[in-house]
């Protein structure tokens, strides 16, 4: 009788210990259909929600991200409900600024507005500049490897033989009908597949603007205004790259102000 007895301890399984030896999201929810008054009921609830979100984590697409925030929408002022709002906010954001255009920021401003989000006033103000981009006319980016101590970014010139950087050059045109008082660019260092490794945007970046608290050091090439049908000469010297950077740059223009504004 006694063997009969640890016999029938040894076989009976604990189906929550089963759930997460799977530890999956089908093994919670079977786990939750046949023991839906269980102890661990509830653990299994926040188990389900915790993998859902690591799912949209991994997978970092807006549908993984909905499919959490549709399921736990009564959840809305939880921390984890929080933190995938804003996760997927930033993707869309992420989405937005690689289109660059008016359109793309109208449709982030609409969604976002009610936010009071940082990135809707960003929103904003890119949308200006996207307005006008098309007739801010950047020509081709040449790059060169450089030595950052010897290299001049006041005059685009490369010198000394310690090449530990990059020096990017272009020419700007103003085909705008209106004379330009500052506009600041954003450089993008891409990987094979043209997405974002890092971003440099810095007073160094700028196109057109007096050096920060040294107007009086400010190259020529930057003094504004810069005027209907002028061409400007536009570099930036860098040692700082990411490792796996493709050599492919993107530049992005971010604050416009025009003369009078």
């Amino acid at each position: 009788m006694f063997y009969s007895f640890l016999f029938l301890l040894w076989g009976c399984s604990n189906p929550f210990e089963e759930a997460q030896k799977k530890g999956t999201i089908e093994a919670y929810e079977q786990f939750l259909t046949e023991n839906p008054t269980h102890s661990n009921a509830s653990l299994a609830k926040i188990k389900i929600e915790n993998l859902i979100l690591t799912d949209a984590r991994e997978k970092q697409t807006l549908e993984a991200y909905d499919a959490y925030l549709e399921k736990y929408k009564e959840k809305k002022q939880s921390e984890n409900y929080v933190a995938a709002f804003s996760e997927r906010m930033e993707i869309v954001w992420k989405e937005t600024q690689k289109k660059d255009s008016v359109d793309a920021y109208a449709a982030f401003i609409k969604e976002y507005e009610y936010t009071q989000d940082t990135r809707v006033k960003t929103a904003e103000k890119y949308q200006k500049v996207a307005e006008f981009s098309k007739d801010i006319v950047i020509e081709r980016i040449e790059k060169e490897q450089v030595d950052t101590s010897k290299s001049s970014s006041r005059n685009c010139t490369a010198a000394g033989t310690e090449l530990n950087g990059w020096m990017f050059t272009t020419y700007v045109t103003n085909n705008t009908k209106r004379d330009i008082r500052y506009l600041r660019a954003k450089v993008h260092f891409l990987d094979e597949n043209g997405e974002v490794l890092d971003s440099h945007s810095n007073d160094n970046t700028v196109i057109i603007g007096d050096l920060h608290g040294r107007a009086h050091a400010t190259p020529k090439r930057r003094k504004g205004p810069f005027k209907i049908g002028d061409k400007r000469q536009w570099c930036y010297i860098t040692g700082d790259t990411p490792s796996n950077w493709s050599k492919k740059v993107r530049i992005q223009l971010l604050d416009l102000i025009f003369m009078n504004d």
